[in-house]
């Protein structure tokens, strides 16, 4: 469409925006003669080409809105756009320039993460979501996961044609860090996954938390989606050594886990949770621990550990 509207306007003025390039230009191209066909003709064709690539540009870059509305609209979205799960950065199997490819897939990458930090906010918020809301978010928490699935395959399947190709050793190692990176935020989606449907068994059989209880979930919560949000930071800007700050956060969120089972083996001895409910209370302790672990590996994969 860019091309044919190009050549629609030019087509119209042809006349004079042929003089205005002669007047731009030294050398008549119009004259039967030797200096005209080897100098005058060839330049004028070649700033012919440049005045109308730079115009156009100008002329089409207030309507790309319009344009793109146009090309959607032409062009209809696949099942798999619909649902969201197309990749969004990676356009072909194998893109012409290596680099330019491990570009777009660090990009991919970087959503995926971002898809995974939506899924544990979700989880944050139905720890305190109404019974009747709650299943909408574990089907949008289960979708999301189904996303991170596709992704990792997809992704896998691209970064390791390049590893066969012609990569530099520098752009090797980090399409094998980013394999890396896929591997573990695909586990992490799944983690927020099991705490969606352990949530959903949790209503499904009235299960009750103590007060203590509710107040420690939320806490890992918080903590584990301090974790994973600083590691989506870290994906695509490392930092000088991100290690030891995130060694940090995930020892915490370690010590969070020991001190609330603990709390929590106390409170079964005094007979304050039922047997039922703690089974799912140690469950979510242990995910929201696993997203840690996880998201430590995906930081070490950012500088080349993994």
């Amino acid at each position: 469409m860019f091309n044919a509207f190009g050549v629609v306007w030019v087509v119209l003025l042809f006349g004079p925006f042929l003089q205005v390039v002669d007047m731009l230009l030294p050398g008549d191209p119009w004259l039967d003669t030797e200096q005209a066909r080897l100098v005058a003709i060839p330049t004028h064709i070649a700033a012919f080409h440049t005045i109308f690539n730079v115009l156009n540009t100008a002329v089409m870059l207030p309507l790309i809105g319009p344009l793109e509305r146009v090309a959607r609209g032409l062009v209809p979205a696949s099942e798999s756009d619909k649902d969201g799960r197309a990749l969004q950065y990676i356009s072909t199997p194998l893109m012409a320039t290596p680099e330019l490819a491990i570009t777009a897939a660090r990009s991919e990458v970087e959503r995926m993460a971002a898809i995974v930090s939506r899924m544990l906010h979700d989880v944050r918020d139905g720890l305190t979501l109404d019974p009747k809301a709650l299943p909408e978010t574990i089907a949008r928490i289960v979708e999301d996961e189904n996303t991170t699935d596709f992704l990792e395959l997809e992704i896998n399947a691209f970064l390791a044609a390049l590893t066969h190709g012609t990569l530099s050793t520098a752009s090797n190692r980090e399409a094998i860090s980013l394999l890396s990176m896929i591997n573990d935020l695909e586990r992490m989606g799944d983690h927020c996954e099991k705490l969606a449907r352990i949530l959903g068994r949790k209503t499904a059989t009235d299960a009750m938390f103590t007060t203590d209880g509710d107040a420690e979930l939320q806490a890992m919560a918080a903590k584990a989606i301090e974790v994973v949000d600083a590691m989506k930071a870290l994906i695509s800007n490392a930092g000088a050594d991100p290690i030891p700050a995130a060694r940090r956060r995930e020892e915490e969120l370690d010590a969070l886990r020991s001190e609330y089972r603990q709390a929590h083996v106390e409170r079964l001895t005094r007979g304050d949770c039922t047997p039922s409910a703690g089974i799912l209370f140690s469950d979510m302790l242990t995910s929201f621990e696993k997203l840690g672990d996880h998201a430590f590996n995906v930081v070490e994969a950012t500088v080349g550990l993994k």
